[in-house]
């Protein structure tokens, strides 16, 4: 049998169950902070204050801003240094997808905004994890030393 969790489906294997466990675990705890960070806020939009709302707004331009400098960043280094701004990357980009869920949550974004955002957020996250894991196997390569034939 498959294991499905919310992050998506993994092998039959006692370690992709493990694997499973772990990312749902992660996920479960990033939902449970979101909840508590909305909960902080005011249900409705009439009583949300500009203040509150430029918070996030001016939190959600940062981390977007603070990924797109660390891709650039990571564009000009080498395999090693690359490899950790692009884990930075990661972060901010998980950090854009927490203030988005927020300011879906409070109604500033609708539910097409949502949904276009997200979607292209998922884009570039499957994009960053493809060039950290080229990143990671021109490591391994490299460590490994030089080709003979």
């Amino acid at each position: 049998t498959l294991t499905i969790c919310t992050l998506g489906v993994w092998g039959h294997s006692p370690q992709d169950r493990k694997r499973a466990k772990r990312a749902e675990s992660v996920f479960s705890e990033s939902r449970f902070y979101a909840d508590v960070l909305q909960h902080g806020l005011p249900q409705s939009p009439v009583t949300t204050s500009r203040a509150q709302r430029f918070t996030i707004t001016k939190r959600l331009l940062d981390a977007a801003f603070d990924f797109q400098e660390r891709i650039i960043e990571a564009n000009a280094m080498s395999d090693a240094a690359r490899a950790d701004l692009l884990r930075q990357a990661d972060a901010d980009l998980r950090k854009l997808k927490l203030y988005l869920r927020l300011a879906h949550r409070q109604r500033w974004l609708s539910d097409g905004q949502y949904k276009h955002v997200s979607t292209m957020a998922a884009e570039v996250g499957k994009l960053l994890g493809g060039w950290l894991r080229a990143t990671r196997s021109n490591k391994k390569r490299d460590a490994s030393g030089p080709l003979t034939t």
